[in-house]
């Protein structure tokens, strides 16, 4: 399907990615839930392709794999961010909010 990201969000979930295959997508909304975004569903209208070259037998277990693969990356502690990091956005995010007039 189709995605949507703030330049803010696409930066912090594409920047810790690690999956090229099929299951991409997946990460990217598993990320971004992970850390704090919202994400929404908006239907959208589907043409079938019938010269798709997705197998129907081999796109699912690859898939599968991918989804495993990334419950394993983020056990492993790949999804974590740096405390640099964490501070920088937390920096910027200061920043942007409106000053108090009170």
């Amino acid at each position: 399907g189709f995605k949507l990201f703030s330049q803010e969000c696409a930066r912090r979930v594409f920047g810790h990615a690690r999956i090229d295959g099929f299951g991409f997508d997946t990460e990217f909304l598993f990320l971004a839930r992970k850390y704090g975004y919202r994400v929404l569903e908006i239907a959208v209208t589907w043409r079938h392709q019938d010269d798709s070259r997705v197998s129907p037998l081999v796109a699912p277990i690859q898939m599968l794999r991918e989804l495993v693969q990334v419950r394993i990356n983020d056990r492993r502690g790949f999804y974590r961010e740096s405390s640099a990091a964490k501070k920088a956005r937390a920096k910027d995010a200061s920043r942007s909010k409106p000053a108090d007039s009170s």
